[in-house]
């Protein structure tokens, strides 16, 4: 069991799940992308949508500039996303058969974009469930890798020639041949991994989400 288990997550107040969690899923979108941020929409669901005259989580803004739970910045992040310049916009939504505090995203960066929902499902944890329609489940609970192939075949078989041992592989289909190859694993994941994944045809874009110490 994980330090990070027993004692809970460093954070700024209210609570886990709308705090350490909510940065924490917001920065599974920044990792996710891993190149400069150009706009980002949220759809927010349940417990996180604004009320009238309200403003968003500033946590979960927070995530998407890359800050962590116990950076003290987060209490300033409506201001710093404002001098980002990041297209930052969000609604008000319901999602079906959704965790009451989750989120869509659709965030686009400099050359790549993605869409997701995730949660933040309690004592600062959370569970990305889809990213571009794709059923998958991505939590801080391992070192994983993305893959977000265009040929998921041709993308298996580049995946394999890295020779990573020791972890978990997940290959989920898309549309029109493509798909998400998730490898979790407990052992570190050097970025190289991703420079050379990418040098595939058969590749569009590859990341790391980083396991919670």
């Amino acid at each position: 069991m994980r330090v990070f288990e027993l004692v809970g997550p460093i954070m700024f107040g209210p609570s886990s799940s709308h705090t350490a969690g909510a940065c924490r899923l917001s920065r599974a979108m920044w990792q996710i992308l891993d190149c400069p941020m150009k706009k980002a929409a949220l759809g927010l669901h349940g417990s996180f949508r604004v009320h009238e005259g309200g403003t968003v989580n500033k946590a979960l803004v927070a995530g998407l500039l890359g800050f962590d739970t116990d950076d003290d910045r987060i209490n300033n992040s409506h201001a710093l996303m404002e001098q980002s310049g990041i297209d930052f916009s969000w609604e008000n939504v319901t999602l079906e058969n959704a965790h009451n505090n989750s989120v869509r995203y659709e965030i686009e960066g400099d050359g790549f974009s993605f869409s997701a929902i995730g949660a933040s499902v309690g004592g600062g944890m959370i569970e990305v469930s889809e990213i571009n329609g794709i059923k998958l489940s991505l939590t801080g609970d391992y070192n994983t890798l993305l893959v977000f192939a265009e040929d998921l075949e041709k993308a298996e078989k580049a995946f394999s020639s890295l020779g990573l041992e020791g972890g978990e592989v997940e290959c989920h289909p898309g549309k029109a041949g493509g798909g998400i190859i998730l490898y979790k694993t407990s052992l570190p994941l050097e970025p190289e991994l991703c420079q050379k994944l990418e040098s595939r045809e058969s590749v569009g874009h590859a990341s790391r989400h980083l396991r919670f110490d």
